[in-house]
């Protein structure tokens, strides 16, 4: 297993994560998208449009014949969410960010933006890197190593995110 593979494959779970955590609350994502700015007529339909852009580029980045247009995708999503995210901190504004959905909860701010820039290095070393990988050239060893990596890397972000973020109930006394 190479670093170029591991960091393909971590963004690939990335944005296949981060895809089906939005459908699955697609509500909330969609009032981000409404809040960060998107014109009302406009925002379900960006709203849908987001984790389906997700889901395509992570299935793109698992083929060889199809991976350049995946990290074509997902570079141009983490520039759009960039964006976004610098807009939201320069007004200050709390908005709760659904970049993972249900699963981290937190608000747009510095650690949202710098998520986005490790990923767009990742992508861009692994485009550089120019040593890509295809199914039958890894061992079934490397491609188990590297999705339970990726998926451990993920996961320890999901579990910081929401230590992070921990707001306690509070109980209420007579």
């Amino acid at each position: 297993m190479n670093a170029s593979m591991l960091i393909q494959v971590t963004v690939t779970v990335m944005f296949l994560v981060s895809g089906v955590a939005k459908l699955a609350d697609m509500e909330s994502f969609h009032m981000t998208v409404f809040e960060v700015g998107s014109p009302a007529h406009m925002s379900r339909k960006l709203a849908w449009a987001v984790p389906v852009l997700e889901l395509f580029s992570a299935a793109t980045m698992l083929f060889e014949s199809t991976r350049v247009v995946g990290h074509v995708v997902a570079l141009g999503l983490l520039c759009s969410f960039a964006l976004v995210t610098w807009s939201v901190i320069r007004k200050k504004a709390a908005i709760k960010c659904n970049c993972l959905g249900i699963l981290a909860p937190e608000r747009f701010g510095p650690i949202t933006f710098a998520r986005q820039a490790v990923l767009a290095s990742g992508i861009l070393f692994a485009l550089a890197d120019g040593a890509p990988f295809s199914w039958n050239s890894v061992s079934v060893v490397d491609w188990i190593s590297s999705i339970t990596l990726a998926v451990g890397i993920v996961l320890l972000y999901i579990l910081l995110s929401n230590y992070l973020h921990y707001e306690p109930k509070r109980e209420m006394r007579d």
